[in-house]
């Protein structure tokens, strides 16, 4: 028998085809003239490799200088002005927290519904849960769903081992429960990797947000599709993108690297990609809202971020 093999990009398929029907096969298309496939030969390029051990090590020292700290109490008196806010967040009380970034000039713009009463909600990646709590405000009922420790954040493996080894809670969590009492909030808490999310341990949501989540996961594209899987209406991700990538004219697809070393950053995609990236996971009816600049309390300018409404 002879042997045939399909291919499709990098994976082939090889089966044994009976001679008779390569024989017919041949009669009703005969090979191609000049269908020789041709290639050229580059010479390989070096590459200088960034060395990674000063934040190797300055991860160590924050790891090995945190485990012997004293996690402060939530509840103590002080707790709402000496915690480190990441949202700012106002309190019936006046106390307006002085958040690393402010976020309620933007709600005008954001794209939330006005009025949640009667939906299931959920915010994904809550922090201090400024975007939970406003949705609970305009009447949903609100799920939030965040990381507990410093090894559930997804890290370089060199860093990751460093914070299972001083498992470190992260001080969103502290944020939110002081918030959370503070508003007399019902918010239901969540602790959990957005890759774990699935419609028979959560059920569905009628509306779920998502903010800077995406820039900060190894697997973006597998997050993108537990959102879509736990969606049964709305969903809106505002998340990071480089302008730059889009000038170059390679269309959808392009994306820069950084390899979660900074911040827990591992992706700045073109906007299309972005777009294309939400369309993938399954969403349809997607736009495009706004795309805005928010700088925290010590820059001058922010990254470039987009607001991408769609639908499951």
């Amino acid at each position: 028998m002879a042997k045939r093999t399909v291919r499709m990009g990098e994976f082939g398929l090889t089966v044994e085809i009976p001679e008779r029907v390569v024989d017919a096969v041949r009669r009703v298309r005969p090979a191609r003239e000049g269908s020789a496939q041709r290639f050229e030969l580059h010479p390989t390029p070096e590459f200088e490799l960034r060395s990674r051990a000063p934040q190797i090590e300055a991860a160590r020292a924050f790891a090995a200088e945190s485990a012997s700290a004293t996690v402060p109490d939530a509840d103590a008196p002080d707790a709402a002005e000496t915690h480190p806010w990441y949202h700012t967040i106002e309190f019936p009380d006046g106390l307006v927290t002085q958040g690393r970034y402010d976020h309620r000039e933007l709600l005008a713009h954001y794209g939330f519904p006005d009025d949640l009463h009667g939906k299931r909600v959920l915010d994904v990646g809550s922090g201090d849960g400024f975007w939970a709590f406003e949705l609970e405000r305009r009447g949903g009922e609100v799920t939030s769903l965040d990381i507990e420790t410093f090894a559930d954040v997804d890290l370089p493996a060199a860093i990751h081992d460093l914070f299972v080894q001083y498992p470190l809670p992260l001080f969103f969590r502290r944020g939110f429960h002081i918030a959370h009492r503070r508003l007399g909030s019902k918010v239901k808490l969540v602790n959990g990797p957005i890759y774990d999310l699935d419609p028979e341990a959560v059920g569905t949501f009628d509306f779920v947000h998502a903010g800077d989540i995406l820039l900060h996961l190894r697997d973006p594209a597998l997050a993108l599709q537990r959102l879509h899987a736990i969606t049964s209406g709305e969903c809106l991700i505002a998340d990071c993108f480089d302008p730059a990538l889009d000038t170059l004219g390679a269309g959808p697809g392009l994306t820069r690297y950084r390899g979660g070393w900074d911040d827990a950053t591992w992706w700045a995609p073109a906007l299309s990609t972005l777009v294309q990236m939400v369309s993938d996971a399954g969403f349809r009816d997607i736009q495009v809202l706004t795309t805005y600049r928010l700088a925290d309390r010590s820059s001058t300018e922010g990254p470039w971020r987009a607001v991408i409404r769609a639908r499951a």
